[in-house]
């Protein structure tokens, strides 16, 4: 009998439900688990809370990223905690099969299996394509055009016809050498010339009475021994030809730039809807070949542009360095008249015996040209066939430095005389007229540099009164302020002075002047002694103004800006110097909408605006660089457009922006430098001329063009007023004149509440 098993003495262990795994995540057909052992420091919880749902929330956060990291800023000197710790946790990470090529076994492996196999040249059958002799395919091309016009004509036709023909054509032929001709006939360039009765009618024979040699010269540009048709023609003849090459070479111009003519007429930057600023569109490009006009190779800097006052198409450019010191001899130079329609060539070019600084169209005479040279001399030339009228020299007298600006007098336009002005860096002003074919000095003034106010000895008097003496004129009473002004008491006292003036025979229209305090003959007497011992100051460049024709303005390289009167050569109107230009002022301009008021610019990166009876400037503009030329805008009554040197455009209108230009742009290469500027009075176009020769031609956007604008009632009836185009004309020249003036108060209020005044 087997022994009996002694029952076990030890206590079952105590084993419960784990409440982190439930029943129904076991297995169906597994047993249910027993209770876990616990341990004495684990929390028991009941069974109440072991039934409790707890809800799982998953989140971006990994458990085991340290959350405590302290970093030592040296920007603050202090421990800080960083608060961007990476929370990805990594699994499982499997290496791919890839190759980075840039490795030096994965690029070996890629060239391996990148490398093509080689071709097998066969001896036998072996052919290479690039040694075979391509054969081209004929091609046939047709083009179907209109016939030519035939006519049937009757008559008879024999030899003697055609001798007959040839010799009225040889008769005609002389009578126009004889007239077309320089008055010399027989001397004509035509050698082509019929037979006469003892040769061939049908063979060209050589003009009579010339030698061999001459034969050869004048046959040596004819190829295979045939002579040119045109040599045959007369001058009348040859003018028609001429005139017929032009139109179509203009054709052709308006073919190949059709593009450009319709953003000329038609372009708007659609963006200037949604800004303030503009821009300008390049057109046209104009340049002169240098080699082919004046026989060297060489480049000159475009010195003087100019629109034509009647034809708007047309414009000059002079070409003359401005590199004095570079040599001592004056080489030739040019000046070409280029059209909007044809910027293949000029439409004229006339060469000058040195270098062009300056040029004016005649007012009237359309076809007088006058351009001051570097020598000194003044020249007038015929732009209509390109001929010289005159030109000064030693004996009719001369400057003794180059000429910078020359003027036609504007108070003489429509009389028979031609009279104009030349300014130069010799510190003088003359005056000349051209009697039948000479050229006369009338009156010359010595422009002296005393830096002071005490050149104002005149008032300024109105363009009826401008002829009157000096001596008539002193019996004007004049008011002289030294303070503004537009100060009430001092108008009250010019007003009572005026009144009193007024009742002598005299009766001229004195107008505010700004001197000094001191007595009017003891300023005269000062200013005499100033201006005879102070130097000459050069004089850089002339501006009439556009409403007193007797008014006209003057630069120069000391930085004063001077008005002076046709009537009165001895004396200034009004000098500005207060607040002035300190260095060389290269070009002035006057508002076309206000006569009172004008702007300069200067070397000192700077342009100032001017106003007739303030000594101090109105405002002023810092550009940060030299200017080279400034315009008041004759579209916009607020707006200047300025040239600094180093290629930039700049537009400012005062009516929107005061600080902030409208427009920067740059219009010529960085390697050229900007050297001129014109803007066109009839379209919306500027010309710039560059040190390179080159005049490019650009379109201002309609931002830059914001004239005061006067639109028709919209409403409709008897007592609704319609305006023609004349009175809209008028309403927005005045609206445009008021914006001006609105600018000028707010200038004078800025410079008082400155203290500038």
């Amino acid at each position: 009998m087997p022994p009996v098993p002694k029952p076990s003495t030890q206590k079952p262990a105590m084993v419960r439900r784990s409440a982190s795994k439930s029943y129904l995540d076991q297995p169906q057909n597994s047993q249910p688990p027993a209770d876990a052992v616990r341990q004495p420091i684990q929390l028991r919880l009941t069974d109440k809370e072991l039934e409790e749902e707890q809800t799982r929330m998953l989140s971006a956060n990994c458990p085991s990223a340290p959350d405590n990291i302290i970093h030592f800023s040296y920007r603050d000197k202090m421990f800080k905690a960083d608060g961007l710790v990476s929370q990805t946790e990594f699994h499982i990470s499997v290496d791919g099969p890839y190759l980075f090529a840039d490795e030096s076994y994965g690029y070996n492996n890629y060239k391996q299996e990148a490398k093509k196999e080689e071709l097998q040249r066969n001896q036998f059958n072996f052919s290479n394509r690039g040694t075979q002799a391509s054969i081209p395919l004929p091609k046939d091309q047709s083009v179907a055009t209109n016939p030519p016009p035939s006519e049937t004509t009757k008559g008879e036709f024999n030899r003697s016809v055609i001798y007959d023909r040839y010799k009225e054509q040889k008769r005609m032929q002389a009578e126009g050498d004889a007239v077309g001709g320089d008055g010399k006939k027989g001397k004509s360039a035509v050698i082509r010339q019929i037979g006469d009765e003892h040769d061939d009618p049908l063979v060209f024979t050589s003009g009579e009475g010339l030698s061999l040699e001459t034969q050869a010269l004048t046959l040596q540009k004819a190829s295979d021994n045939s002579i040119s048709a045109i040599c045959s023609l007369s001058a009348a003849d040859l003018a028609l030809v001429s005139n017929a090459l032009l139109l179509a070479e203009r054709l052709v111009a308006e073919i190949l730039f059709a593009d450009v003519v319709s953003d000329y007429k038609f372009w708007s930057d659609p963006s200037d809807s949604y800004k303030q600023e503009g821009s300008l569109l390049p057109l046209w490009k104009f340049a002169t070949n240098f080699k082919e006009v004046l026989g060297i190779k060489t480049v000159k800097p475009v010195s003087c542009i100019q629109f034509h006052p009647k034809f708007h198409d047309l414009f000059a450019a002079a070409y003359g360095s401005f590199e004095f010191q570079s040599t001592s001899v004056f080489p030739p130079s040019c000046l070409s008249v280029f059209s909007l329609k044809n910027p293949f060539y000029p439409e004229r070019i006339i060469k000058t015996p040195v270098d062009i600084l300056c040029l004016d169209w005649h007012p009237e005479r359309s076809d007088l040209l006058l351009v001051g040279l570097y020598d000194g001399n003044i020249a007038m030339y015929n732009a209509a066939d390109g001929t010289q009228i005159v030109i000064s020299d030693s004996s009719t007298g001369k400057h003794t430095e180059a000429v910078w600006s020359v003027r036609w007098r504007k108070d003489l336009v429509g009389s028979n005389s031609l009279a104009f002005f030349s300014a130069s860096t010799d510190g003088c002003i003359c005056s000349w007229t051209l009697v039948k074919t000479d050229l006369r000095l009338v009156s010359k003034i010595d422009v002296r540099d005393n830096m002071t106010d005490a050149d104002v000895t005149q008032p300024i008097s109105s363009g009826k009164d401008a002829g009157l003496s000096a001596q008539a004129t002193t019996q004007v009473t004049t008011t002289r302020l030294h303070s503004d002004p537009l100060n009430p008491d001092l108008a009250a006292a010019y007003t009572s002075a005026t009144e009193k003036a007024s009742k002598s025979t005299l009766h001229t229209k004195p107008q505010i002047l700004i001197t000094q305090k001191n007595d009017f003959d003891s300023q005269k007497r000062s200013a005499e002694i100033a201006n005879q011992t102070s130097p000459t100051a050069g004089i850089l460049s002339i501006s009439f103004n556009p409403k007193y024709d007797w008014l006209y303005a003057i630069s120069t390289d000391s930085g004063i800006v001077r008005l002076c009167s046709t009537a009165y050569h001895n004396t200034y109107v009004q000098t500005f110097c207060q607040n002035g230009h300190s260095m060389p002022v290269y070009g002035i301009s006057w508002n076309t909408f206000n006569p009172d008021l004008l702007v300069s610019c200067s070397e000192d990166f700077t342009c100032k605006i001017w106003k007739r009876d303030r000594a101090t400037p109105v405002y002023t503009v810092d550009f940060g660089r030299t200017v080279s030329d400034v315009t008041f805008s004759p579209h916009v009554s607020t707006e200047i457009i300025a040239g600094t040197a180093d290629g930039k455009i700049v537009v400012y209108d005062f009516n929107i922006r005061k600080e902030t230009p409208l427009c920067i742009q740059t219009a010529v290469p960085i390697a050229a430098r900007l050297t001129k500027i014109e803007l066109s009075k009839s379209f919306p176009i500027i010309a710039v001329g560059d040190s390179q020769g080159v005049v490019r031609v650009f379109k201002l956007s309609p931002n830059l063009l914001r004239r005061h604008v006067v639109e028709q009632p919209k409403a409709r009836g008897p007592n609704v007023k319609t305006y023609t185009q004349e009175e809209l004309a008028q309403l927005s020249q005045e609206g445009e004149e008021q914006k001006l003036e609105e600018f000028v108060r707010w200038c004078i209020k800025a410079n008082s509440a400155s203290g500038i005044d």
